[in-house]
């Protein structure tokens, strides 16, 4: 809160990215911006997904979404409307493999049992793409700029392969899970080998 208090209109959006990102150093304490379910008790849900919106003061503007959970182990992408992709509309009460948001879901669940590195390796990855996406035009709510379509559609694809390469690299890390958590994964009957 105190990031965003101090910024007094000037927040930038990557400033955005990283609030939504932020962790309190007390574990478990339910001040998390980027909240990790960890129990039944003390805090049993977690952010869903996180969105970003960037107004130009011309009626346009730029819309970011993770369209997953964890936004701390996703990137932020650029999302027109009326292209989204078609996988990021489909969810559901179980876990779903045509939907982007629960193999994320499961990627997330699979990376309880990355090391430090890997994790620090993911996120410098996430940090790059976003870097990317710096220099976009701001466009209307029914934009169909063929360029700015692909744009979106692409890093889509780049987070999904840079979840599957985290986890490639790391293939003997298996996920650490907590009664918790194995009970989500049982209950919504996602494969985590």
């Amino acid at each position: 809160m105190e990031r965003i208090m101090g910024a007094c209109g000037r927040m930038e959006v990557q400033d955005a990215f990283t609030v939504l990102r932020s962790h309190n150093d007390i574990a478990g304490y339910n001040r998390d911006v980027c909240m990790h379910a960890q129990g039944r008790i003390i805090r049993n849900s977690q952010t869903t997904g996180s969105l970003v919106v960037a107004l130009n003061g011309q009626g346009r503007f730029q819309i970011f979404a993770t369209a997953g959970s964890a936004p701390c182990l996703t990137p932020f992408k650029p999302v027109l409307p009326t292209h989204l992709p078609v996988d990021v509309g489909l969810g559901g009460a179980g876990y779903h493999a045509e939907s982007y948001w629960w193999r994320h879901a499961r990627f997330y669940i699979r990376s309880m049992g990355l090391d430090e590195s890997a994790r620090r390796r993911l996120q410098n990855e996430i940090l790059t793409m976003e870097q990317g996406y710096r220099n976009l035009p701001f466009y209307a709510w029914d934009g169909h700029d063929p360029w700015l379509i692909e744009c979106s559609l692409d890093a889509f694809r780049k987070a999904e392969a840079a979840e599957r390469a985290i986890l490639e690299q790391s293939p003997e890390q298996k996920p650490r899970l907590s009664r918790y958590w194995k009970r989500v994964v049982r209950l919504n009957r996602i494969p985590v080998p």
